[in-house]
């Protein structure tokens, strides 16, 4: 079933870009909360999903407003034989993965010890980030 949203936007007004986890009309934010290691990362949580998506400030804003074309999640089996959808926004070499407390199906990657470079996320598959939505081609 096709998309009808993109999964990275940025917003020139505001300065602000948004990555999305999940179709966003299907699920309904309950708060947002920033990223303890990095002010410039904020996480929607959802009601009935973990992360909805990623709202990036500052820096990691920035990093998306230079690219030229969005890249699009791709699919990662890890040696234990998990299923994780990658979106990395650069070529750098993950340094650090950070999770939300008590959130283990998506980590935040970075390109440094202190959590400055964000580069991407990996989201492990599950009922609520499936591949068939993430890997869509139609956004």
């Amino acid at each position: 079933m096709p998309s009808n949203y993109s999964n990275i936007t940025y917003d020139k007004e505001s300065e602000m870009a948004y990555i999305y986890l999940v179709d966003p009309s299907k699920y309904k934010i309950a708060s947002t909360v920033e990223l303890e290691q990095n002010d410039d990362i904020m996480l929607d949580l959802g009601e009935d999903c973990p992360i909805i998506g990623i709202e990036l400030e500052g820096e990691a804003a920035a990093r998306i407003a230079t690219l030229s074309t969005y890249p699009k999640y791709k699919k990662v089996t890890t040696d234990d034989g998990n299923v994780n959808l990658l979106l990395k926004l650069s070529n750098q070499e993950i340094k650090r993965k950070v999770q939300y407390p008590g959130i283990n199906t998506v980590s935040l990657l970075f390109a440094d010890q202190k959590c400055n470079e964000f580069i991407g996320v990996s989201i492990m598959e599950s009922k609520w980030y499936s591949k068939e939505v993430l890997l869509e081609e139609n956004y």
